[in-house]
């Protein structure tokens, strides 16, 4: 109901004579639409009533921003005029900030003759008429003479949709109060905004979505009063001068990612928080001192990742820490586990009570050293030490039954395995299991053949054959897990046998630009123009993955219906996609971190996209053209507010 004024510097008020500049503009428009308008009604069209309804509203709109217009010359204030963050007469008004009473007028002391029309959409932010509302009459009018619409989009039931990267309502110093009205902050609401430095959460906002601040690089402190209970997905993610925050007791879940890469230096865990999810502090190099909550039950892999921690207490009801929760934290010497009976902390390793698996290797216990002996009892290894580059062998114990090779070093030429282990097995630079699934190749030859026998290449299992150029797989082989050669940077051909049957997105995370042959026998899999496809019944249905770096658009075949997870998978200098007719589904991350992807094309066949199938990293998309109806989509495929600009639904 209200409208709030700054005093400035003083502006010498104008006599209203004549006609404005304004209302003659808008009379010359209107001539035009009602000339339109005869010439459709000589020449037999049926628009003059459309276009008389808009002339209307066009002249009501005109005639109210003048109005505003001349209130603000003749209250002598300056042309960003107005105090308050928002205004509004309506149902959706945003009340900010409210000063004294003499900085307090009624809108319609503003527009004495406003209509029951006009009372709920038309508000005023800053000295700015602007107009919130779906008739597109209403729109086009508004547009027509200069009022922009809302940047902010409230729902009914509070959640703050959208800020559209315009934030009319933050104040000079960049402090923004949201109105009590709001209760939740919306997916992305936030997201690559300018000009924010401060944000007040009210005690009304329960929740703050997906994105909602992400990417927001001015940011800089976010004050959380009282009732607040969740922090979506990568609320804050890559907000960098994020400095400072509180987080109220009421919080009991914060998401994956959520405070990633900010510069917070210090945080305190609210009280009703049981899990720490993956990512959450990951990359937050300033973050020094972290209280952990007495509640606290877990912690997932690289919660503190990369973080500037010296020492940390383990709360008594802390139950299971994941072996990557405080990878890259180098300064991490000292760990209090006197609260806690779940944990021992010796000779600079964390272990869980019973000692049979290693939870944290704090960089004192290898840094001197190039030999790494895993302690004997320990049956799994998942605890990441490959930053320590300094390590070449690894000594594996009896115990040891698993063994993941992406948390080793690069730097690993040779594996001991001591008497009696029965699982694992070493020769010629091969780890393999009794399950015949190869674990990892550290082999500094160029040339490799895997042994006859080999089932299964696991995951990230050539990380360390860095010198490896050519890889012949035996036709034993039927699987090829994810992210096989991710790190073997020198590869310059594979040959794949007849019988694989299985094969991941092996290329994710990597342009490969050498060869890879399959057997001709092969009746699963097929290789054409530098793409593998996944065959069924001789037929190409699945797009696997694209083989080489591409720049510009790349032909697909025709009998594909599915563009498969991670396809397209990090080709950065991509820059438009065509999908064929024909494709229906579109699988999670097909085209992400396509960094320079700036326009794709849709067919109407696709009747499914996943949430994930354009990341965040898509920061130049801005033109998506779809051939079908409007919603007739599954799924949400655009990632972060951050990547999609514009949609273009043509189909009928």
């Amino acid at each position: 109901m209200y409208l709030i004024f700054r005093k400035g510097k003083e502006m010498r008020t104008k006599e209203n004579k004549g006609v404005t500049l304004i209302a003659l503009a808008v009379t010359i428009i209107v001539m035009l639409i009602l000339a339109g308008g005869i010439v459709s009604t000589l020449t037999g069209n049926s628009g003059i009533t459309s276009n008389a309804r808009l002339s209307k509203i066009m002249n009501e709109l005109s005639k109210y921003k003048e109005e505003v217009e001349l209130y603000k010359a003749t209250k002598n204030v300056e042309n960003e005029g107005f105090l308050g963050e928002s205004l509004s007469a309506g149902k959706d008004s945003i009340n900010y900030n409210i000063k004294s009473d003499e900085e307090i007028g009624n809108i319609k002391n503003i527009i004495p003759d406003i209509t029951d029309e006009y009372i709920d959409i038309l508000q005023i932010v800053k000295g700015e008429l602007l107009i919130k509302t779906k008739d597109k009459k209403q729109i086009k009018a508004a547009q027509s003479v200069g009022i922009q619409i809302n940047p902010y989009d409230i729902t009914d039931d509070g959640e703050l949709l959208s800020s559209n990267g315009n934030l009319l309502l933050v104040d000079s110093e960049g402090n923004l109060s949201l109105p009590d009205s709001v209760n939740k902050v919306g997916y992305g609401a936030f997201s690559n905004v300018e000009g924010l430095k401060t944000i007040i959460i009210p005690e009304s906002v329960t929740e703050i979505g997906d994105y909602a601040f992400s990417y927001n690089q001015t940011l800089e402190k976010v004050i959380i009063k009282g009732n607040l209970t969740r922090i979506g997905n990568a609320a804050f993610d890559g907000a960098n001068n994020l400095k400072e925050i509180n987080l109220p007791d009421s919080i009991n879940y914060i998401g994956e990612r959520a405070f990633r890469s900010t510069s917070l230096t210090q945080v305190v865990l609210p009280k009703n928080l049981q899990n720490l999810q993956y990512d959450t502090f990951n990359g937050c190099r300033k973050l020094k001192n972290v209280v952990l909550n007495e509640g606290l039950k877990t912690t997932a892999s690289y919660a503190f990742g990369g973080t500037a921690i010296e020492k940390i207490v383990l709360t008594s009801t802390i139950e299971s820490i994941n072996g990557s929760t405080f990878i890259h934290c180098n300064n991490l010497k000292e760990i209090d586990v006197s609260k806690n009976n779940n944990f021992i902390f010796e000779s600079n390793i964390l272990f869980n009570k019973n000692k049979t698996n290693i939870l944290f290797i704090s960089t004192v216990a290898l840094k001197n050293t190039n030999i790494f002996s895993i302690p004997e009892g320990i049956k799994s290894y998942s605890t990441d030490i490959s930053g320590m580059t300094n390590i070449k062998k690894i000594i594996i114990p009896a115990s040891l039954t698993d063994i993941n090779p992406n948390k080793l070093p690069k730097s690993i030429e040779s594996i001991e395995i001591k008497n009696g282990n029965k699982t694992l097995l070493y020769e010629n630079g091969f780890l393999y299991n009794s399950s015949q699934t190869l674990i990892m190749c550290c082999s500094k030859e160029k040339d490799i053949t895997v042994p006859e026998g080999i089932k299964t290449i696991g995951a990230l299992s050539f990380k360390q054959a860095t010198n490896v150029e050519n890889v012949v797989f035996p036709d034993s082989l039927v699987s090829i897990q994810d992210r096989v050669f991710e790190g073997a940077s020198n590869i310059k051909r594979i040959d794949i046998g007849k019988n694989v049957n299985n094969i991941s997105p092996i290329f994710k995370r990597r342009n490969y630009n050498g060869v890879v042959n399959i057997d001709k026998e092969n009746t699963n899999y097929v290789i054409e123009n530098n793409i593998l496809y996944k065959l069924n019944n001789g037929k190409k249905e699945r797009l696997v993955a694209v083989l080489t770096e591409i720049t510009n658009n790349i032909e697909i075949s025709k009998e594909v219906n599915i563009i498969g997870t991670n396809a397209f998978f990090g080709q950065k200098s991509m820059t438009q996609i065509i999908i064929p007719k024909g494709v229906t589904s579109i699988e999670g991350g097909a085209f992400s971190e396509c960094s320079k992807l700036e326009r794709v094309e849709i067919p109407n066949t696709v009747t499914d996209i996943a949430n994930t199938a354009f990341s965040a990293e898509s920061f130049n998309l801005s033109e998506i053209i779809i051939h079908n109806k409007e919603n007739s989509i599954a799924g949400a495929p655009w990632g972060a507010a951050k990547g999609m600009k514009v949609v273009q639904w043509v189909g009928k």
